[in-house]
């Protein structure tokens, strides 16, 4: 019973770390997208 719950945790630490990952990645590629609308304004 122990060892299974052990496992339990692993688990969702690894999801919430992958996550985490997503988020950050997506945060990311939000700013790319935006400096390259500022860039396309400040050009026009």
């Amino acid at each position: 019973m122990h060892l299974g719950l052990d496992v339990d945790v692993q688990k969702l630490e690894t999801e919430k770390l992958r996550k985490g990952k997503n988020k950050a990645e997506e945060d990311l590629n939000k700013k790319i997208k935006a400096d390259g609308w500022e860039r396309k304004f400040r050009e026009v």
